[in-house]
């Protein structure tokens, strides 16, 4: 979020690249539950992994339109 506020490109490369990691977990089986390294298995998605992959999901996509808008304004002054 820093990134984008300073109108820094890394931003969005950042927030996508989050978006996509955020994706990838509803593709395992299995994840670590504990520092020992044991795992558990994904039984469910649930509310809490949706509500947590649509705000990551609107950070990139206001990030998205905000490069969008800075472009345009540059380009008209």
């Amino acid at each position: 979020i820093i990134q984008i506020i300073w109108k820094k490109k890394v931003g969005i490369i950042l927030s996508i690249i989050a978006s996509i990691i955020a994706f990838s977990f509803s593709l395992m089986d299995e994840i670590t539950a504990s520092s020992s390294g044991s795992l558990s298995k994904i039984t469910s998605l649930e509310l809490g992994y949706k509500l947590w992959l649509t705000s990551i999901l609107t950070l990139s996509i206001g990030t998205l339109i905000s490069l969008m808008i800075n472009k345009k304004n540059k380009g008209c002054t």
